[in-house]
């Protein structure tokens, strides 16, 4: 079983470039030739020089190579400082480490070996591009002392590093995504595992390693071989290693570049506008608008403005993001249509979406109070007929439910819509049951009396809709299985807050529940067996916000934190997934999180405030996109209770709190920007966006 192996990517490992620039193809390696080709000219000729004095008829076939690109000995060196292959090292050198100048201890010195050194022509392993921990001596090994007087600890970084060995990952990471590394990638492909690899067409290409390398030109089976030289043979391969195994055997195809029609809403180059329902007094009040005028300029009417007792704290899309549920604070749920384009072909420019309202629906909020709830359609205000009831008699007679804690309100309502919004869950209550009520009929169709106390949070796998978690106000955290769309079955349960649950976070790619308390830990649970992982404690010591987690171009989770200055602001940290600190930003009362990835498929942290505004930040390091103010009024910025991002990410739709509009974000020109010019812009916006990082 072979290792896998990577590239070299960048090939400026100095301590005097500061700054990678990715728009220079000259900072990147030539990816059509192999390792050995890339080196002094002296080293290029050396090889060549081997080559073509080798006998062609000879016992061992020409070679310009005599060690492998990788080995269990660059493995081992590489992942010198991490189990297992700490111990594999030892093993390796007889029971200890091999001389300190021959340790992996520098990026440069390292990369230069394998420029210079004719006995080097090692690539890179997997680690290099996510995995920072590798470069750490964690586990405070004693690794030696150079013949320069230092001590061998950390890998030494280069300068464009700073440093620090999380930002070397993400720069690696991104120089392996770049445009320059994407139309190249396919001929360092042949060359370790194509076409290239073995035969004439790596002779043309300057490719061709000792035989024995090669898994299809060594037989220990062979008949007439001693003992001695089987195990010398055995010996060589262990130590050395072989190429891998041949894939294939035609030229491998260039990346496909995707010839982008728009951008997306989080993108550089896009610029936002807040449209939002229009009238006089809106004119004279709104500074932050987008004005949508008809072909004579008069102002057009939206058919999107309700007024609502209430603000909506949640918005779910449903019917493949046709439509929009919104949910009110007093129980209000109101269905939109939506078009991400505009049904007057006219209007495409001003106004690049539709949206309407369908029909509503109620569920009743009382405070503490079991209440049935009618509504008369010939009175818009709606008559509420409320039957009171005792607090555990006949649920399942009800047709809404209202016996909400107090508490909750600290942290919205336990709310979630499910079964393509047909059903909605609702948590809560005081006696910390979890009710399902079927939207459509009015009916309470499950009532899940796990906890002991309030469900102050819940949360669902969005890719699936087949997993739930929810948190309650004593700090237990239950994970269920949905089944047959609203059937809840409880599969974990979890005891390790010492307070009250404020968040959670389920993460189908890294598979994680991450659950946030105002006891300020995160802790991090396997999704599948449940096994905990680990705690991130806020450094501020203050309750837990909101939790988001990224994976590209760094892992890492995000969350809020309430500042113990102001309640006017909170605290947003970005960690890695290992709980290494990252990034640090001051931002207003975060009321929800979500990422989104751009063109580049950079992962972009999008935050809504009780400030009203929209804020974007790219991830892992916290540098700022944008921030649009989304409405205003006399009295002064209108909280974002919640937003929902379209499919194609080009429109955001947002709950602008008490004056109980939909503000709608978007880029008017946002589909008639050239895809290729886009392209074309990507390593500027990468440069850009690097150069904003502060370590």
């Amino acid at each position: 079983m072979q290792y896998p192996v990577f590239p070299w990517i960048i090939k400026d490992y100095t301590e005097i470039s500061k700054q990678i620039n990715f728009q220079s193809e000259n900072q990147f390696r030539d990816l059509s030739n192999p390792v050995g080709m890339i080196g002094t000219q002296q080293r290029i000729n050396s090889y060549k020089e081997r080559f073509q004095s080798m006998d062609p008829n000879g016992d061992i076939p020409p070679f310009f190579y005599g060690s492998p690109y990788s080995s269990p000995a660059i493995i081992f060196q590489y992942l010198l400082r991490v189990e297992p292959f700490s111990e594999g090292a030892k093993i390796l050198q007889n029971g200890k480490y091999d001389i300190p100048d021959r340790l992996f201890y520098s990026i440069h010195d390292t990369f230069k070996c394998a420029n210079e050194e004719t006995a080097d022509v090692r690539e890179l392993c997997p680690e290099f591009y996510f995995m920072p921990e590798f470069l750490i001596n964690q586990n405070n090994l004693d690794l030696g002392i150079l013949q320069t007087g230092n001590r061998v600890n950390n890998v030494k970084l280069p300068s464009w590093s700073k440093q620090n060995p999380y930002y070397f990952m993400y720069i690696m990471s991104v120089a392996l995504e770049s445009l320059t590394v994407s139309k190249n990638i396919n001929k360092w492909i042949d060359l370790i595992f194509g076409y290239k690899q073995r035969g004439i067409e790596a002779q043309k290409s300057n490719n061709l390693f000792y035989y024995m390398m090669y898994d299809d030109q060594v037989d220990l089976e062979k008949k007439g071989l001693s003992e001695k030289e089987i195990i010398s043979m055995e010996t060589q391969i262990i130590n050395f290693g072989q190429i891998p195994l041949q894939i294939f055997k035609k030229p491998h195809k260039q990346r496909l570049l995707i010839q982008y029609k728009e951008p997306f809403i989080c993108d550089m180059q896009t610029s936002l506008k807040v449209f939002l329902p229009k009238s006089k007094e809106d004119i004279q009040n709104l500074k932050i608008q987008e004005l949508l005028l008809n072909e004579s300029n008069q102002i057009l009417k939206s058919d999107y403005r309700y007024y609502f007792p209430k603000g909506i704290i949640q918005l779910e899309w449903f019917q493949n993001n046709q439509k929009i549920a919104a949910l009110e604070q007093r129980g209000k749920i109101t269905i939109y249509k939506w078009w991400n384009y505009s049904i007057n072909p006219n209007l495409q420019q001003v106004l690049p979406f539709q949206l309407s309202k369908a029909e509503e629906k109620y569920i009743n909020f009382y405070d503490n109070l079991i209440g049935q709830f009618q509504h008369n359609k010939s009175n818009q205000q709606g008559i509420q007929k409320s039957v009171l009831k005792k607090k555990h008699k006949q649920y399942e007679n009800l047709n809404y439910i209202s016996l909400f804690d107090k508490y909750v309100d600290e942290y919205y309502y336990s709310t979630l819509f499910i079964n393509n919004a047909q059903d909605i869950i609702i948590g809560g209550y005081l006696d910390g049951k979890i009710i399902i009520i079927n939207i459509e009929n009015n009916q309470i169709i499950g009532v899940y009396p796990y906890h002991s106390s309030t469900v102050t949070c819940l949360a669902i796998d969005k890719n699936k809709q087949n997993l739930m978690v929810s948190g309650s106000k004593e700090g237990d955290v239950i994970v269920w299985e949905i089944q047959n769309g609203n059937q809840l079955q409880k599969k974990f349960h979890f005891y390790d807050h010492e307070d009250a649950v404020t968040c959670i976070k389920i993460d189908s790619q890294l598979r994680i529940i991450l659950t946030g308390s105002k006891d300020s830990n995160i802790n991090i649970y396997n999704k599948e067996n449940g096994i905990f992982y680990r705690s991130i404690k806020n450094p501020q010591k203050t309750p837990i916000t909101f939790i988001e987690t990224s994976i590209y171009q760094l892992p890492c989770i995000c969350f809020g934190s309430k500042n113990i200055f102001s309640d006017q602001d909170q605290l947003i940290y970005s960690y890695s997934i290992n709980g290494q600190f990252l990034a640090q930003i001051k931002l207003g009362m975060v009321t929800k999180a979500q990422k989104i990835k751009d063109l580049n498929f950079q992962e972009v942290l999008i935050l809504s405030t009780m400030q009203g505004k929209i804020s974007m930040f790219q991830l892992p390091f916290l540098q700022k996109r944008k921030e649009i103010q989304v409405q205003k009024n006399k009295t002064g910025s209108c909280p974002v209770f919640t937003f929902l991002l379209s499919n194609d990410n080009k429109f955001i739709v947002a709950s602008s709190g008490f004056n109980h509009d939909l503000p709608v974000l978007s880029d008017p020109q946002i589909q008639n920007q050239d895809g290729q010019k886009l392209l074309m812009t990507k390593q500027t916006i990468e440069q850009e966006l690097i150069s904003q990082i502060q370590i």
